[in-house]
C-alpha cells in the first residue's frame, strides 16, 4: 500500500539541512567545521593501494582494487564546537592495522573572522601483527570558508611526528608536515561533488 501525501512541509523534509548529519569533510580532508552537539557520526572509506589513473580501466577508477585499506570513524560531537573520534584504518598491504584517537576545536566562525578555523590533536596507534607496536602524536591547523554553503574550500597544514607506511625504511625521517586542499560542491543537502589532495612539504615522504 502506498499514501500519497499531499503536504509539502512533509514533502519538503527530505530538503532539510537540519534533517542530515553536519559533514565535517570532504573525503578525508577535513573542513573546520564539528559534528552537532550530541551528534554522532560513522564513516566508512576505502583507500587505493594505487592511484587511480596508474590503471584506471583495471581498477575501476580506484574502486575495486584489491589491496584497499578500510577505515571505520566515529565522530561524536560533545558541543557544538567540540568532536572526538575514534578511527581503525584496516592493514591492507600494510604489516599493521592503524587506530587513531583525536579531539576537534572549531576556534573561529566564519560569521566573525570570514573563515571558518580549527585545531584538531590525538595520537595513532600502529599494532603490528608480530609487533612491536608503534605509534605517534599529531597536530593540525585547519582553515575553511563557504559560499552560500554550495561551493566549499579547505586547506591547512598536518604535522605528525610518526608517519608511516608500507615502504618505508629505518633510514626514512620520522615526522612529516603536509598540506592538505580540499574542493566541495554541494549539489543538494544530501549530495556533493569533492576533490582532495594532500602535499608532502617537509620529512617522509617529502619531495
Amino acid at each position: 500500500i502506498v499514501e500519497q501525501i499531499d503536504n509539502p512541509q512533509v514533502f519538503n523534509l527530505w530538503l532539510d539541512p537540519g534533517n542530515y548529519p553536519s559533514i565535517e569533510r570532504a573525503v578525508n580532508v577535513m573542513n573546520a567545521r564539528t559534528t552537532r552537539a550530541r551528534a554522532l557520526n560513522f564513516l566508512v572509506d576505502h583507500r587505493a593501494y594505487e592511484a587511480f589513473q596508474s590503471n584506471a580501466f583495471r581498477d575501476g577508477l580506484g574502486f575495486d582494487f584489491g589491496a584497499l585499506k578500510i577505515g571505520l570513524t566515529l565522530r561524536y560531537g560533545i558541543l557544538d564546537n567540540l568532536e572526538v573520534g575514534v578511527q581503525r584504518l584496516s592493514n591492507g598491504p600494510d604489516v599493521f592495522d592503524v587506530y587513531q584517537f583525536d579531539a576537534k576545536y572549531w576556534a573561529l566562525r566564519a560569521e566573525r573572522c570570514f573563515v571558518d578555523v580549527a585545531v584538531r590533536a590525538g595520537g595513532t596507534w600502529y599494532a603490528m601483527y608480530q609487533g612491536p607496536d608503534s605509534g605517534g602524536g599529531f597536530g593540525q591547523l585547519i582553515v575553511s570558508r563557504s559560499l552560500r554553503e554550495y561551493l566549499w574550500l579547505s586547506s591547512g597544514v598536518l604535522y605528525h611526528s610518526n608517519a608511516s607506511n608500507d615502504v618505508r625504511t629505518s633510514r626514512s625521517q620520522n615526522y612529516a608536515l603536509a598540506i592538505p586542499v580540499a574542493l566541495e560542491v554541494r549539489l543538494q543537502t544530501f549530495l556533493a561533488w569533492d576533490a582532495e589532495a594532500s602535499f608532502n612539504v617537509a620529512g617522509y615522504h617529502a619531495k
